[in-house]
């Protein structure tokens, strides 16, 4: 992909993102899961770091009482977690403003 990147072959890029995008369908719904958690967070860092940094530890929290096999635990965190991974996936950044935390 850097390639196509570096030489500016959109028809390449094209063509690996096509390949991307059907590597990652193949994944386990879990990892899909994670993936959609973690892009959830890079979202809302960029506009509230705060409650980003409170998902990303609900997230480790979770996954770490995943590895414990500790189900209720992971179920719970989960469920605190849900409403606000939806809400960043579903969320329009702004793309022409810096986000500077301050307000008046």
């Amino acid at each position: 992909m850097q390639d196509a990147i570096n030489t500016n072959n959109l028809s390449k890029m094209e063509s690996q993102s096509e390949d991307a995008r059907r590597e990652l369908d193949n994944l386990p719904d879990q990892v899909q899961l994670i993936q959609a958690c973690f892009l959830a967070i890079r979202q809302a860092h960029a506009v509230a770091p705060t409650q980003a940094n409170a998902m990303h530890d609900k997230l480790f929290r979770m996954l770490n009482a995943i590895e414990s096999d500790d189900r209720n635990e992971a179920n719970r965190l989960w469920n605190e977690l849900q409403p606000d991974v939806k809400h960043w996936l579903n969320e329009e950044l702004p793309s022409n403003s810096i986000v500077t935390g301050l307000t008046r």
